[in-house]
């Protein structure tokens, strides 16, 4: 991964589950991206170590614009309940940034790191 430009802290609002496919949407706080909401999509058969994400967000701005994140990546497993989310995203201003996190079920929480 590239330099840590920041980090977000990001609780769910709502689950839905169907097979092996989950879609959870979430709220919260990222450096650079403000106010962010946002679904990540998840798939796996029941019991997999591994698997692939996609996420869709849009973070509010201080200065009252908006900017969107779309993109994927993988869910390893990393403890009981617990799966480390890695993603490539791009950002509707041109660029493209990592992030590193961890998704927590029992605290529902997803945060991380976010790189250049």
């Amino acid at each position: 991964m590239s330099k840590e430009i920041g980090e977000f802290s990001l609780k769910s609002t709502s689950w839905t589950m169907g097979g092996a496919e989950l879609s959870a949407n979430f709220e919260g706080t990222a450096t650079g991206f403000g106010e962010v909401v946002g679904t990540l999509g998840g798939s796996g058969d029941p019991g997999a170590e591994f698997g692939q994400v996609s996420w869709l967000a849009t973070g509010f701005l201080d200065d009252g614009t908006q900017v969107q994140a779309s993109g994927g990546g993988t869910w390893t497993t990393i403890g009981k309940h617990r799966w480390q989310i890695r993603m490539t995203l791009g950002i509707s201003d041109g660029r493209t940034i990592l992030v590193d996190g961890a998704l927590d079920m029992p605290s529902r929480t997803f945060s991380g790191k976010i790189f250049d």
